[in-house]
């Protein structure tokens, strides 16, 4: 039992950041991705970015750690930006509530998520990993974005398409509450009787 409750704890605890990474995603993607194609579908919005300060810490974020990938915004990282927001972006929420709560639809949804940044991510990093001015902490960062996708499609393809992506974990178990069931008395409806007295009592009135 010791050792299935570990192991349950930590699969509780991969879960967690799975969720945690998954709205990560999708609030650095609204706060920071978007300012790579923000100057072209919405230059108010923009302004707005740069009035709260969120575009400056994408240029001090790009200088001091060599992203150029940010700075020079090459088409086809701007085309990755556009897919990122329509699909991965509406997906990180979804899902993030779907690993909150074990939900049993959240194979499908996990596999396409995890299969479409895990398509996305190789140019980007190989395009970091042969410039020479990526720093190593630039290219952890983006590293996130391979790993968290890497567990997400292990554990989908571990189970299959019929299978339980959330299995019941001996910890989980033991940590649930013991249900209670409670049994709700209903009388039963009242019955009018009639005593042989009262009987008697109108066999006397009829006479």
């Amino acid at each position: 039992m010791g050792l299935a409750c570990t192991a349950g704890w930590f699969v509780d605890m991969a879960d967690a950041f799975v969720v945690a990474y998954l709205l990560a995603h999708g609030v650095l993607a609204l706060l920071v991705d978007v300012q790579s194609i923000l100057p072209e579908i919405s230059p108010a919005l923009h302004a707005r970015y740069q009035a709260w300060g969120l575009t400056a810490v994408v240029q001090d974020w790009g200088h001091g750690q060599g992203d150029f990938l940010v700075l020079d915004n090459p088409p086809w990282f701007k085309a990755f930006i556009y897919s990122e927001l329509i699909f991965q972006v509406p997906a990180c929420f979804v899902l993030a509530h779907a690993w909150f709560h074990c939900s049993s639809g959240a194979w499908l949804p996990s596999l396409m998520y995890s299969v479409h940044v895990l398509t996305s991510m190789p140019p980007i990093m190989m395009e970091l990993c042969l410039d020479a001015r990526p720093t190593l902490t630039c290219k952890l960062v983006y590293c996130v974005w391979l790993v968290f996708p890497a567990f997400m499609l292990a554990r989908c393809l571990s189970t299959g398409p019929g299978g339980q992506l959330f299995e019941e974990t001996a910890c989980r178990a033991k940590a649930r509450p013991p249900t209670v069931h409670y049994v709700t008395y209903v009388p039963a409806p009242e019955r009018h009787l009639v005593t042989s007295s009262a009987k008697g009592k109108a066999g006397r009135k009829r006479l």
